[in-house]
């Protein structure tokens, strides 16, 4: 999928080969749109276009963004919160690095992520 999502730095050969996939397979090429639709709202930080991202891809029928988009609904505050608040990655991995480590035994993660 990687290929798909970044063609930057592919050799030509590569690149041929995922024009072709796109042009043969209508679900690859939605699959693919539809990802780079999402890591383009991420980058851009645009909440507001997450409920229609979400539309298009119940109305997709590629099952494993389907699945996706239904965990990004069962946590949609969190990813709202995401797309909108102003964390460096480093704030991120600093608050991370302890979630289940002994460091942090009173977490309520900590009970179900062991380190």
């Amino acid at each position: 999928m990687w290929m798909l999502l970044k063609p930057e730095g592919l050799k030509e050969s590569q690149s041929e080969m995922i024009d072709e996939l796109r042009r043969l397979s209508p679900e690859i090429k939605n699959a693919a749109d539809l990802a780079c639709r999402f890591l383009q709202l991420v980058h851009e930080r645009q909440a507001e276009r997450l409920s229609a991202w979400i539309i298009d891809v119940e109305q997709s029928g590629v099952a494993e963004l389907k699945a996706f988009a239904r965990g990004l609904e069962q946590d949609r505050a969190a990813v709202n919160a995401a797309l909108s608040q102003e964390w460096s990655k480093d704030q991120a991995s600093y608050c991370t690095s302890y979630v289940g480590s002994d460091a942090c035994p009173s977490s309520p993660a900590s009970q179900y992520l062991r380190f």
